[in-house]
């Protein structure tokens, strides 16, 4: 299991591939330009509530957590892209997924879920915002073919 305890932060600069069951408590994530995570098993989100949240930001962004400034490899400028910073914060290939006081800034695609296919999907996405997100959620359906 991976688990990230209340007020971690954590900085992503490629793509971070989390197989086993993850739980987070309040946690703060920055990414660099096009890093991404991608969840593989299922997600629980422990201790969350008002003013509880997990916050997927950009590695530019000092409004929360520790700056990123003088971190070897982290693409910190200290200046907020318009061409956005996750691509997606959170990817999934599960049926489901809840997300639930979470706020995503500053991502190229926040969510992105492709379920698997013939089964029914359930995705909830309450009491979070997203701010400042080129696309914020992504629902697409997997693709098969003959071949």
């Amino acid at each position: 299991m991976n688990g990230y305890q209340s007020s971690t932060n954590i900085l992503i600069t490629g793509t971070l591939i989390l197989n086993g069951p993850v739980t987070f408590e309040p946690i703060i994530v920055k990414y660099k330009a096009n890093a991404s995570m991608q969840i593989n098993n299922t997600l629980t989100l422990k201790n969350f509530g008002q003013f509880r949240e997990a916050q997927f930001t950009a590695v530019d962004d000092n409004s929360v957590g520790h700056s990123c400034a003088g971190i070897t490899n982290s693409g910190y400028t200290g200046v907020i892209a318009s061409t956005g910073y996750a691509n997606p914060a959170i990817y999934t290939a599960q049926s489901s997924l809840s997300l639930t006081n979470c706020r995503f800034s500053y991502a190229k695609l926040a969510v992105q879920c492709i379920p698997p296919l013939a089964t029914s999907s359930t995705y909830n996405f309450s009491h979070s915002q997203l701010a400042n997100c080129i696309i914020g959620i992504q629902l697409s359906m997997a693709s098969g073919g003959c071949g």
